[in-house]
């Protein structure tokens, strides 16, 4: 990820969240964090359980470089553990969640009575592919969930604020998921429903469940918590922000 100045910045001080962790579905190992230009930083974990790393970069500087690397094997389990002291903050709406009328006019004709959590999940996922339309840059990053339902268009994070809307009408925990998926070059988004006890994830822009093709880097109410980079500098004129992401499948071999 590279964060880039028109003009020079000096006090930058910043909070990432890009780091995969492990648990029971994935394990990292051999994970390398490389910043450009170097500073001093500290590791902590936010309040939905996520790896942040702050620091500040006091140096006049015009780019900012953090680079993640290691190996992940995935697809150690079907769902994580969920914490039930969690759980109420996943409930309900969110500032991009926020069903409006559309969205609730399509939830009251798709009824999900009967279903269990994860069942309906994947109901609306169903139906959130055949809906919309994947179509880069007709949505910005402050797009609000009933906004993108209104032009069933969108990108991935539009796809898991819809059906994060859905699944808080029915008061049924749902968490929005940041990322990475093998065969894609850029970050990606999807949700996790609780079910029994358990998170299970659903990919409504890919229509699948998430399996060993997916990488967990962090989890939150909406895009809002699960931002990878927010900071605060002195100058910096304006900035371009670019993410790349490289995943590639490693075949395991075992001794006999």
């Amino acid at each position: 990820m590279s964060l880039m100045f028109s003009k020079p910045a000096t006090r930058h001080n910043y909070t990432l969240k890009c780091f995969p962790q492990s648990d029971e579905v994935q394990q990292i190992d051999g994970l390398r964090i490389l910043l450009d230009p170097a500073n001093r930083n500290f590791t902590s974990i936010d309040s939905f359980g996520n790896r942040t790393l702050c620091g500040e970069v006091e140096q006049e500087h015009r780019l900012f470089r953090i680079t993640v690397e290691g190996q992940a094997r995935t697809g150690l389990s079907a769902g994580r553990s969920a914490r039930p002291e969690d759980l109420g903050k996943y409930r309900y709406p969110s500032f991009y969640t926020k069903a409006g009328d559309q969205i609730r006019a399509f939830w009251r004709s798709h009824p999900v009575f009967g279903m269990s959590p994860r069942e309906a999940a994947l109901y609306y996922m169903r139906l959130l592919y055949e809906e919309m339309q994947y179509t880069p840059g007709s949505t910005g990053v402050d797009t609000k969930a009933e906004e993108a339902w209104a032009m069933r268009r969108g990108v991935c994070q539009d796809y898991a604020h819809i059906l994060l809307a859905l699944l808080r009408l029915e008061h049924i925990p749902a968490r929005y998921v940041v990322g990475m998926m093998i065969g894609e070059g850029a970050s990606h988004a999807w949700v996790e429903v609780e079910d029994g006890g358990v998170w299970y994830g659903v990919d409504p822009t890919n229509g699948r469940e998430a399996d060993d093709q997916y990488i967990y880097i962090s989890g939150g109410r909406d895009a809002f918590d699960c931002q990878m980079n927010k900071g605060m500098m002195v100058g910096g004129g304006q900035q371009r922000q670019s993410v790349s992401v490289i995943v590639t499948d490693a075949e395991v071999q075992t001794g006999a």
